[in-house]
């Protein structure tokens, strides 16, 4: 089965178009949809980082409207331990990892040195 269609205008070939069945392409246009929102950082979070000369951690945090406390529950840490993270300027790649599952983001987006 031929799955390239080619569309002419004034007869000479213009475009080339690989047709899909419909469900496979909503399938994944929804995968690709949740990608791009997941490897993203709001605006809200960015500016709210920048004009607190904030880390990104604490600015997800704020605009997530969670507390110190709250996250630090889900990561089976006291807040003061917590606090610390959340002010250090790096952190490692693992506590990265535990973070963002804390947040509900994804790792990548408290990276934005990568």
């Amino acid at each position: 089965m031929n799955n390239v269609q080619i569309i002419k205008t004034n007869n000479i070939p213009t475009y080339a178009v690989w047709v899909l069945p419909y469900q496979d392409y909503k399938k994944l246009s929804r995968q690709l949809s949740q990608e791009a929102e997941t490897e993203t950082i709001p605006h809200e979070v960015v500016s709210y980082m920048v004009d607190h000369d904030c880390s990104i951690v604490k600015a997800w945090r704020v605009c997530l409207k969670k507390t110190q406390k709250e996250i630090a529950a889900k990561l089976g840490i006291t807040q003061g331990s917590y606090s610390s993270i959340e002010n250090s300027k790096t952190n490692q790649k693992a506590t990265l990892e535990k973070l963002a599952a804390a947040l509900e983001i994804s790792p990548a987006q408290l990276d934005i040195y990568e």
